[in-house]
């Protein structure tokens, strides 16, 4: 009994990394992500999948329209993940193993790039819209859910329509490494966050942050300094 309850293991754990390896961004990729995650719940019990081949694993839900997304070693990236390049944008760059955990829209345009360092996670409902300048976050970096990103904004000039004000920025976002964001932050253009810091939830980041410093609040002010 133990032995037959063995050799289906092993066959069911073949079907799926078989599948795994064959998974993609489009056409027969799809189906393949679809057959590999059969009975997982999506999400964070995917994300193991990535692990199965150095390829990584885009689920089947994900929506890719990015021709200039690269990925590292079993990076993951989750159902409901829209990647997009709207008019001019750069290239979007993900580390290996690089979670994206799901519901995470990132966008490129006008120049703008995306880059993401070797084992970061990012977590549900996040948004990533690089225009006019980069959006570069370090290694081993956390960033809970809901966060959002934004590496321009709009003129405010009071004689011009709000969807004619043209878009600015204070320049790129660049997140450090082992940087621990948490839930609901916002960061605007212009923000450096030093290495090791932790951003409190619900804060909104407007000046740069020291390495090693806890900030929070609304804007974001030092708390203190991590021990």
């Amino acid at each position: 009994m133990k032995l037959r309850l063995g050799i289906r293991k092993r066959i069911a754990t073949l079907w799926v990394r078989e599948w795994a390896r064959r998974n993609g961004p489009s056409g027969f990729g799809r189906l393949a992500a679809w057959m590999a995650s059969r009975g997982r719940m999506p999400y964070y019990g995917r994300a193991e999948l990535a692990n199965l081949h150095p390829r990584g694993f885009i689920a089947a839900s994900a929506a890719i329209g990015h021709p200039g997304l690269r990925t590292g070693r079993n990076a993951y990236i989750g159902d409901g993940c829209y990647i997009r390049r709207r008019p001019q944008g750069g290239d979007v760059e993900l580390g290996d193993r690089v979670l994206l955990h799901g519901n995470i829209h990132l966008q490129t345009s006008n120049g703008a790039r995306v880059v993401i360092g070797h084992d970061t996670r990012i977590h549900l409902n996040c948004y990533l819209i690089a225009s006019l300048a980069d959006i570069r976050i370090g290694e081993n970096t956390g960033i809970s859910n809901e966060c959002a990103f934004y590496s321009f904004d709009h003129g405010t000039a009071l004689d011009t329509h709000y969807r004619e004000q043209p878009n600015r920025t204070r320049g790129p976002i660049v997140i450090g490494d082992n940087v621990w964001i948490g839930h609901g932050v916002t960061v605007l253009s212009g923000v450096t966050i030093g290495d090791g810091a932790v951003v409190a939830a619900r804060a909104l980041v407007i000046d740069d942050v020291p390495a090693n410093a806890i900030v929070g609040g609304v804007p974001a002010k030092v708390l203190r300094m991590r021990e």
